[in-house]
């Protein structure tokens, strides 16, 4: 993690019943898409956003004083001496970014972005969403994220949550893999789901993939 010391550019921009100031800090070389940004500010933040080389704060206030920026820098993955094979693992990749979300939750944004994330977790197989539903009562034998123990306590079939219901397929090869494996791998998937939307309850069903 890298702190930087910032001071800001002012550019107002008018609404129709008040004004918001974007403040543009520029970050040179280091602003590359790779890295992470956190902002800290005294100041009340209305959005941050990240673009090339530098990045861009909305607030109510025309001056910001003693705004620090957090660059997160991921270190490259290595193999153990000696091996150079590949390895076949369930266990996420830990990042702040990902302890992050654990603590905090997460929302429902877009059907895209639920898509991105399906496909992010289900790698190397080729899972697709094909739509989510948000239902009050579950389906009779659908799938479930069930593989975290952790969240027994949290989950239990008389609560009042809503179910957030997905529909996936296998994209290719949809014969190579046994059935039983596919739904082992749809419940991984689901229960990796549950650990970001824990308002909801997580199930799925699988469904043929057919060419428009």
């Amino acid at each position: 993690m890298e702190e930087i010391q910032m001071e800001s550019q002012e550019f107002w921009l008018p609404c129709k019943d008040e004004v918001i100031y974007e403040h543009s800090y520029p970050l040179g070389r280091k602003g590359g898409e790779e890295i992470g940004i956190l902002v800290d500010a005294k100041e009340e933040i209305l959005s941050v956003r990240h673009e090339e080389n530098q990045v861009l704060v909305k607030t109510y206030k025309e001056q910001m004083e003693e705004v620090k920026i957090y660059l997160l820098h991921q270190k490259e993955k290595n193999l153990s001496y000696g091996y150079c094979a590949p390895v076949l693992s369930n266990k996420q990749q830990d990042s702040l970014a990902a302890r992050y979300l654990q603590k905090t939750g997460q929302f429902i944004q877009t059907p895209i972005e639920l898509q991105r994330k399906v496909r992010e977790l289900s790698w190397p197989f080729p899972v697709e969403l094909l739509k989510y539903d948000i239902l009050e009562e579950g389906i009779e034998d659908a799938l479930r994220g069930d593989m975290n123990g952790s969240l027994e306590n949290l989950l239990f079939p008389e609560d009042k949550r809503k179910i957030l219901f997905f529909t996936f397929c296998w994209k290719e090869d949809e014969e190579g893999l046994p059935k039983y494996l596919r739904e082992s791998w749809l419940r991984y998937l689901l229960s990796q789901l549950q650990l970001e939307y824990l308002e909801y309850h997580c199930m799925g069903k699988e469904e043929s993939w057919r060419l428009e």
